[in-house]
């Protein structure tokens, strides 16, 4: 599903809608100013070439800039340094963006400005988004959703419409900033396959856009909305949610989104086989495209494909052929593997199976390209992505190709050998040498590089194969263990039951209990540690009493504790942190269960929680056991544990238990870690940010 870059209507934080003729007198005149009144001209100016002239814009955004410290402005200083980067952004420059997103935040932190950080949190999110690094992105998104809640923002607005006044500036510039920040975390969840959390941001998106009475906001929201719809199947919701978008965004004449909206409404009639209709949407995108300046690139895909359904195969091969000479002039390289893809379909259905086999080759080397460019994390999403339709298409082109490439076969001898006579005519021997050198060092240089990115490869894959077999090594022996048990002690009970007393049927059926609890929480462990690596558990952060939790956990495990006679402590401190309350309570009942296992009978476990560096909460949970080894210290949250140590009571445990936690404790923006207290136990803690006052 196409879809357009998020700053395409986001064309600065300040008010900066001018006409043509206003923009050409602020330049002639802008020598002539100082001070406060150079600095607005400039700042209006560059706004105003934002989605047409990026070059232009950045220049004055520069001067901008420079004006904005002479004036020490730090507000302007830091809006000046968002929008450098929202060039950055929009021209796929995202390393430089992050860079000059963070000298922005910095300005903003120190004035705690904080309209500017939810909108930079937010911009930040949206580059790694862009780099395909969801996590992050997503602790980024939430700490600019962090800094106000929804709530506060809608209580907010209606003390404005109950008093029936006018929104002021500063309140139009938090509501628009929020209403970009829900938009953009809507955008990276519903990239990670979190729909029902995107639809529900983009709605809050939406909400904000009303307020504001943006229909280019609210016009932008409903177009996401259709799109995960469309991405769910239900395509007559879809189909709803993008009329109403276009005529909010009609009335807005907002053309960018307009034009990306039609598009996919048109891939959406293709669907439902509605061809005629789907070439009408299609078309008016085209012109929408065109009126922004823009190349139109995303519909030559759309319009090749209606001709591909109307079996115009000539016309889709020219319409992609002409959409193949854009991206290759624009460096475009996921547009153009893509165009491939459709020209390799185009010239299949043609019958020019040789063509289609080239396309699929070209469209099979980019993809090559890019792999040297993923991150280790990516490696099982791109060994997924090639799938059994996609493999059998090549192998059948293949055989298409060797019956053409066997006829031809003379001919292109005799063809290669006359070239071959005429050349040795035409060069001299200095010049060939010279030529057969240089191409034979090319090569070598090439052979060289491929060698080097393929070893680099060799190195992921092996290492992500290791960590494999040493995760499964692990499991294996844990969930062995409980297994073996479980089986002895019930062969006894069956084939013995009637030789054993009352005092041994207890304790065999406490032992079976026993191994069938550490089961369970193995594979409840298990089950979180890998829903977790796999990207589908995100956090729905939120403001929640850490002593709520925590006093609802102990609660829990008091019988744990009871069996041992140990003592659960815990004072009330009266903090609220801003994080996903079930993740919260995972990360809490794993500390204290453990603390609960490594705690002789009738010790003691402590919970304390307290606020640190003024922006974070820190609990801590303290055991009154013998501490940590070594050995243990050096293994605490990674997978090179073998089997985790066992408890005072000869409780067993896989370390699972605090991988899940660090998951959860990242996940929330938070850090997790331990102190020693050799003799008297160990401490585990872990931090999450307060609750916006």
């Amino acid at each position: 599903m196409a879809r357009i870059y998020t700053l395409l209507f986001i064309i600065t934080m300040l008010p900066s809608s001018l006409k043509s003729n206003t923009i050409d007198s602020l330049e002639k005149i802008l020598p002539h100013l100082a001070g406060k009144a150079k600095s607005e001209a400039l700042q209006k100016i560059a706004s105003s070439y934002f989605g047409s002239n990026p070059e232009r814009a950045y220049k004055y955004y520069r001067n901008f800039y420079d004006e904005s410290k002479k004036q020490n402005d730090s507000v302007h200083i830091g809006v000046a340094l968002a929008n450098i980067a929202a060039i950055n952004q929009k021209k796929n420059n995202y390393n430089s963006a992050l860079d000059t997103l963070q000298l922005a935040a910095n300005v903003f932190e120190r004035i705690k400005y904080r309209p500017g950080l939810v909108f930079v949190y937010s911009q930040i999110g949206t580059c790694y988004v862009s780099l395909g690094k969801y996590d992050i992105a997503t602790q980024y998104h939430t700490k600019a959703l962090s800094i106000y809640t929804f709530r506060e923002l809608l209580d907010s607005l209606e003390v404005y419409r109950q008093s029936e006044t006018e929104l002021d500036e500063h309140q139009k510039r938090l509501i628009s900033v929020l209403s970009i920040a829900y938009h953009d975390f809507g955008w990276n969840c519903e990239l990670m396959g979190f729909y029902e959390k995107a639809i529900d941001l983009y709605k809050k998106s939406y909400q904000l856009g009303k307020a504001l009475k943006r229909k280019d906001r609210t016009g932008a929201a409903l177009s996401d909305i259709a799109n995960v719809y469309f991405v769910l199947g239900n395509l007559e919701k879809a189909e709803r949610y993008f009329l109403k978008a276009i005529d909010e965004l009609e009335s807005a004449n907002h053309l960018n989104y307009l034009a990306v909206t039609c598009n996919n409404l048109s891939n959406l009639y293709i669907k439902l086989k509605k061809i005629d209709i789907a070439k009408r949407y299609a078309n008016k995108s085209f012109e929408y495209f065109q009126a922004t300046g823009d190349s139109a690139s995303m519909v030559y895909i759309t319009l090749a494909e209606i001709e591909m359904n109307l079996k115009n195969y000539t016309k889709a091969i020219k319409i992609l052929k002409d959409a193949e000479s854009i991206y290759l002039s624009k460096n475009m390289s996921n547009s153009l593997t893509a165009t491939y893809d459709a020209l390799a379909t185009a010239y299949e259905l043609s019958g020019d199976y040789k063509a289609a086999l080239k396309s699929l080759r070209a469209s099979t080397a980019l993809k090559d390209s890019a792999l040297s460019s993923i991150n280790f994390s990516e490696i099982n999403e791109l060994l997924a992505f090639y799938d059994v339709d996609s493999k059998n298409k090549e192998l059948r082109l293949y055989k298409k190709d060797a019956e053409i490439t066997q006829s031809l076969l003379r001919q292109e001898e005799l063809q290669a050998f006359s070239q071959a006579v005429i050349m040795a005519f035409l060069l001299s021997v200095i010049v060939v040498l010279a030529i057969y050198l240089r191409s034979k060092s090319k090569t070598r240089k090439l052979i060289e590089s491929k060698n080097l990115e393929l070893e680099g490869i060799n190195t992921y894959l092996k290492d992500m194969n290791e960590r494999k077999d040493k995760f499964f090594s692990i499991i294996a022996h844990d969930i062995r263990n409980p297994l073996a048990s479980l089986k002895q002690v019930s062969e006894l009970l069956v084939n013995d039951n009637m030789n054993l007393d009352e005092d041994e049927r207890k304790e065999f059926t406490g032992s079976l209990n026993k191994s069938a609890t550490n089961l369970l929480d193995l594979l409840n462990n298990l089950l979180t540690w890998a829903r977790s690596q796999a990207g589908r558990i995100v956090p729905a952060p939120e403001n929640i009493s850490i002593d709520v939790v925590i006093s609802q956990e102990i609660e829990l495990l008091k019988g744990q504790a009871g069996k041992k006679g140990i003592a659960l402590e815990f004072s009330n401190s009266g903090i609220e942190v801003f994080a996903d309350y079930n993740m919260t309570a995972t990360i809490v009942r794993n500390l204290i269960s453990n603390a609960i296992k490594y705690t002789p009978n009738f010790g003691v476990v402590k919970v304390t929680a307290q606020q640190h560096n003024g922006e974070y909460a820190m609990v801590k949970v303290a055991d009154s056991g013998v501490g940590l080894s070594e050995q243990a210290k050096e293994k605490l949250f990674t997978l090179d544990r073998g089997h985790s140590e066992r408890g005072t009571a000869d409780e067993e445990g896989s370390g699972l238990g605090l991988l899940v936690c660090k998951e959860f404790v990242k996940n929330n923006a938070g850090e997790i870690g331990f102190e020693d207290n050799v003799p008297s136990g160990a401490t585990f803690y872990f931090t999450l940010p307060l609750a916006a006052q």
